[in-house]
């Protein structure tokens, strides 16, 4: 009877390794992914501030460029808040791993 508990207790360790070996993979690509995302909402950012001065006269595009800087800049803020957060989250999960 203790061995059968023995190998159910041991599978269930492999399992819960394997789960947080498949998660610490997906924060990892999402943190290089991050990156990408930084630099895009960057350039949108910047391209709504250009627009807003080259397009004064035209209010539709000016709107548009508004709103553009509006989305970007919460994006931006949203993601290097994420960033940060997976960041943490990989650190106090690899001693697990690791052990």
């Amino acid at each position: 009877m203790q061995d059968h508990r023995t190998k159910y207790f041991l599978a269930e360790k492999h399992e819960s390794l394997l789960f947080m070996l498949i998660g610490l993979a997906a924060i990892a690509a999402s943190i290089f992914l991050f990156k990408i995302y930084k630099i895009i909402e960057i350039i949108l950012l910047l391209a709504g501030i250009a627009m807003t001065f080259m397009f004064r006269q035209n209010q539709l595009v000016y709107a548009i460029a508004l709103g553009l800087i509006m989305q970007a800049a919460i994006m931006l803020g949203l993601d290097l808040f994420a960033e940060k957060r997976a960041t943490e989250y990989v650190k106090y999960l690899e001693p697990l791993v690791q052990s």
